[in-house]
């Protein structure tokens, strides 16, 4: 064999070996640092080291809240009848229990460099073996770790660092942690009729079922599932003094209104339907609101009152159901309205949008 040849083959079983120690070694160092993270994770400090927790307050500047599981339900103590969102409050409490540290050392400056001489949040909590502990949180990290938080157990060495998770709780209003009342499902094929009324306006729709026709008998099976869609299944009409009026039918009232009409009386009902049907509280302003709040807010003397009549979607009961909506003035931050659902003592929000398609509804001339 050729002394060349030699060489080649020599010099193609080298890089052969060499790049299966590659390999190896690529396959090793994965392996090490999967395991050094494992071991990393474990050797986290969890910072809640309690049984089930059966008490939880905490302190934030002068505010004190305080919680106590009574019969498997979460109470908020100096109210016992706050609408407590029971999932909400377990979520606080499981990452309470599952609070982990970050980072965890022994200060090397004094307190106040954390911001746990004066914490912004005193965090105490309770198992049912009588066991406590109380948290102190600080201030923010001024590190890269903008979003973590400084934090010791009282009459404890170490400081640690902890996510802002629990902050974010922490930090909310109380009103964040209450069950929001709920709106009924309002689509158009479960909706019988739609009353909108302002002080100086009242609009009377009423829906009719569509008898089918002997064409649509004839469809196909294909045919019928793209009808399904319940477009043309139902006529509305408005109704006036007793007199109903198909809503094809209408039309602005002076010649200027009907040039400068950009939506039929349909596409109007369309979006009153769309908005209904997606209508829900997005927040709460006052769980249990007396009359001067309610006035305050608008809702005893409404600006939009509305009032739909609807069936059951599970067809379990058998007459028609009546839902209620009192819109009262806009809350401060400009974005929501007060409202209150079938005369609830609660006062919710919701979305500006949606009240904005009740006012277009009420000021067009086409009806």
């Amino acid at each position: 064999m050729p002394r060349k040849k030699k060489q080649i083959i020599v010099l193609a079983a080298l890089l052969m070996v060499c790049f299966a120690a590659y390999l190896g070694i690529k396959a090793y160092n994965e392996s090490g640092s999967e395991q050094k993270g494992i071991a990393q994770e474990a050797d986290r400090v969890r910072l809640c080291n309690l049984g089930t927790i059966t008490d939880l307050a905490w302190y934030i500047h002068k505010d004190n809240f305080s919680f106590k599981l009574e019969d498997d339900l979460w109470r908020y103590l100096p109210d016992k009848d706050f609408p407590l969102d029971q999932n909400k409050f377990k979520s606080i409490v499981s990452t309470l229990g599952y609070l982990t540290a970050v980072r965890s050392f022994e200060p090397s400056e004094s307190l106040a460099s954390y911001g746990l001489d004066q914490p912004s949040w005193t965090v105490t909590a309770t198992d049912t073996e009588g066991k406590s502990i109380t948290l102190l949180i600080g201030g923010r990290t001024e590190s890269g770790d903008a979003d973590n938080y400084y934090l010791m157990e009282q009459s404890g060495k170490l400081v640690h660092t902890i996510s802002s998770n629990l902050i974010s709780y922490l930090d909310s209003p109380l009103l964040d942690l209450v069950e929001l009342e709920t709106c009924p499902t309002l689509s158009e094929e479960y909706i019988e009729s739609i009353q909108i009324e302002s002080p100086d306006k009242t609009l009377l729709f009423e829906k009719e079922v569509k008898a089918p026709s002997s064409a649509g008998m004839d469809k196909d099976d294909e045919t019928k599932e793209e009808d399904d869609d319940g477009t043309d299944n139902y006529s509305w009409y408005l109704v006036q003094n007793g007199t109903r009026t198909a809503l094809a039918d209408l039309s602005p009232v002076s010649a200027a209104d009907r040039d400068a009409a950009e939506k039929s009386a349909q596409e109007l009902l369309n979006n009153l339907l769309s908005q209904l049907s997606l209508l829900a509280f997005e927040g709460c302003a006052d769980y249990r609101a007396d009359k001067q709040a309610r006035t305050e807010y608008g809702v005893d003397n409404p600006a939009i009152s509305l009032k739909v009549t609807f069936s059951d979607p599970e067809g379990v009961e058998q007459a028609s159901s009546t839902f209620t909506l009192a819109v009262g003035s806009l809350n401060q931050e400009g974005n929501a309205y007060y409202a209150v659902k079938d005369n609830s003592v609660m006062v919710n929000l919701i979305n500006s949008q949606a009240v904005a398609t009740f006012e277009e509804m009420l000021r067009t001339t086409i009806f």
